[in-house]
């Protein structure tokens, strides 16, 4: 079984199993081109995600295998939403 994030600015969210990521992907770029738009995703869980996409808003997204035991015991393996920090810490000497 394939697990895809996305990550959008400083959030990282998995996508739904029935979530159509082409037609997120051409969503999202058609929302940055327009200017600014709001994109609608759903994740695991079924948790209905509404993000604001401006050409300026960073979005990667990529796919990975999930790992065998995690399916087998019928538990997601990812959390549904984290905070990802934009940039690196910095510490003075």
């Amino acid at each position: 079984m394939k697990i895809v994030r996305i990550r959008i600015g400083g959030k990282m969210f998995v996508l739904g199993e029935d979530q159509d990521l082409e037609t997120l992907k051409r969503d999202i770029v058609a929302a940055a081109r327009s200017g600014a738009d709001f994109v609608a995703f759903e994740t695991t869980g079924g948790v209905g995600v509404s993000a604001l996409i401006t050409p300026h808003v960073v979005v990667r997204m990529w796919e990975m295998d999930q790992p065998a035991d995690a399916a087998a015991q019928g538990g997601q393996p990812f959390v549904t939403q984290h905070t990802v920090p934009e940039t690196a810490e910095h510490f003075d000497s």
